[in-house]
């Protein structure tokens, strides 16, 4: 089995071949510099099927953020009453009980749950999505586990 650098290498390269193959047959415009910025989403989505597997980097990875982004929104609806931060935290609270109860090679290894998780990129840049689509699909071909559901 792959290990996290196999599969963040085999997404970055994944996804620089979308790149290029979108850059050249001009189905979407997308500059040299806005793709570097791309690199860290790309790298996240290249290992996030892992994210059900306990002793993975990204868990660890998701963990760190999510307590990071749960106590700062909490601290700034406390502070400001805005309830978009009651939101934020309420939602950084259900991906982490959805995270911990999942199952390794379960729904996060298939192209349903890739679809799940990476769609709030949709939100910033469909370029992003489709690259860091490309990203977790590798992961999921290097892992020999091309499910549906």
């Amino acid at each position: 089995m792959a290990n996290w650098k196999s599969h963040a290498l085999l997404g970055i390269v994944y996804s620089t071949i979308f790149y290029f193959l979108a850059r050249e047959t001009m189905i979407l415009s997308l500059d040299d510099m806005k793709f570097l910025l791309y690199v860290p989403f790309v790298f996240i989505a290249s290992l996030l099927p892992d994210i059900d597997s306990v002793h993975s980097v990204i868990r660890r990875m998701f963990y760190g953020f999510m307590s990071i982004a749960t106590i700062t929104t909490a601290l700034m609806f406390l502070y400001t009453e805005h309830l978009v931060f009651a939101f934020a935290c309420a939602v950084s609270i259900i991906y982490g009980l959805i995270v911990s109860l999942s199952v390794h090679h379960g729904s996060m290894h298939s192209f349903t749950g890739g679809i799940l998780l990476l769609s709030p990129l949709l939100l910033i840049d469909i370029k992003l999505f489709l690259a860091c689509c490309a990203a977790y699909f590798s992961h999921l071909l290097l892992d020999g586990n091309l499910k549906l559901l």
